[in-house]
């Protein structure tokens, strides 16, 4: 089952004109969509985060992979 998500969620990486990561632990598919969407040379961006937010280590790593920091 696991090969189907990660098939979804590159298709969604390659369909995808942005990618925006709201939220993800570092070693969920959202991850996994941003690297591919990088790896596609799509626009890929994290959510504006507080210091507070559980799960920061995810949007944290997303920005180590090359994603940019998004902000309206």
């Amino acid at each position: 089952m696991a090969s189907f998500f990660s098939t979804r969620n590159r298709i969604i990486a390659a369909l995808a004109d942005i990618i925006i990561m709201i939220e993800g632990h570092v070693n969920s598919g959202a991850i996994y969509t941003v690297k591919n969407g990088l790896k596609f040379n799509k626009k890929v961006y994290v959510g504006n985060f507080h210091e507070q937010d559980l799960i920061k280590e995810g949007l944290l790593k997303a920005i180590s992979l090359g994603a940019s920091i998004y902000k309206d």
